[in-house]
């Protein structure tokens, strides 16, 4: 008679295994191949790091150009140099906080002059105040007077009609060709001819945006001052007594209103700037 061995079932297995020792037990896992693989031994790479890029700044202006204001010791970038204080933190001035950066250029000095391009250290300074608070003058749109500017003979208008009170007057018959009632200083120029200060050119014309010359502007004065009597002395140099306003020119010396150049000229045919006209204007009323 054959005899068979014991073989026990699937249940009795799983008894049979966990009454087996600990180390029978991890033994039998090697073998059948149930041990967990080491993750040393995986295929995974290591990470390469990148080495640190050298960071270098100049001055705090490139630190602020790059937004790296404020820099801590430490972070890239930082040094002494641009750290002044030495606590530590650089750049912080600006608009980040602080204040080791370069100093601000001072501020402009405030210009306390009756306009914005006739400061309170100007050569004629007294005597643009007086054109602007007297009225004569309001300057340009923008706040500016333009002192070296050559004065037009539309404006020695405005400024001689101002002058002597904005009076009424019976407007001529015959104006000028180019002046026409829309022109910005009709009332002034019509003025100009009805007071017998101008009479205009040959051909009829003014001229109002023509430069007015040093010659012209004396003849207007004396003109507005009444044609006084004067004794000429043949002061100027370049002002003979044949000049056209030779006694209109040696009347501006008489009364103080010109003292000419330097040099014992008037020079007469040169324009009249807008600085001087108010230094004339102020010397006549004072």
């Amino acid at each position: 008679m054959m005899r068979f061995s014991h073989v026990p079932t699937a249940p009795n297995r799983i008894q049979s295994v966990l009454r087996l020792p600990l180390f029978a037990l991890v033994s039998s896992a090697v073998v059948l191949g149930l041990a967990a693989t080491p993750a040393s031994a995986t295929n995974v790479a290591s990470p390469i790091t990148a080495p640190l890029k050298t960071v270098t700044y100049k001055n705090c202006d490139e630190v602020r150009a790059a937004g790296k204001a404020p820099l801590y010791r430490g972070q890239p970038g930082y040094s002494k140099k641009l750290d002044r204080d030495g606590d530590g933190v650089a750049c912080e001035g600006g608009s980040t906080g602080g204040g080791n950066t370069n100093p601000p250029p001072p501020a402009p000095p405030v210009n306390t002059g009756p306009f914005i391009d006739v400061p309170d250290t100007h050569k004629f300074l007294r005597e643009i105040t007086w054109m602007k608070s007297s009225g004569l003058t309001t300057g340009y749109a923008d706040g500016s007077f333009h002192p070296q500017e050559s004065l037009t003979r539309e404006a020695m208008a405005a400024f001689l009609y101002r002058q002597a009170g904005r009076p009424a007057f019976t407007m001529p018959s015959a104006g000028f060709t180019d002046v026409q009632p829309g022109h910005k200083f009709y009332r002034e120029i019509m003025w100009m001819k009805a007071a017998g200060l101008s009479k205009g050119y040959a051909d009829g014309s003014y001229r109002p945006s023509a430069t007015l010359s040093r010659a012209a502007m004396a003849a207007f004065m004396y003109r507005q001052a009444g044609t006084p009597p004067v004794s000429p002395k043949n002061r100027f140099s370049d002002v003979g007594a044949d000049h056209q306003f030779y006694r209109e020119i040696e009347w501006m010396r008489a009364v103080g209103i010109t003292t000419g150049n330097a040099d014992g000229t008037y020079r007469p045919n040169d324009p009249v700037t807008r600085e001087a006209m108010a230094a004339f204007m102020y010397r006549q009323s004072h």
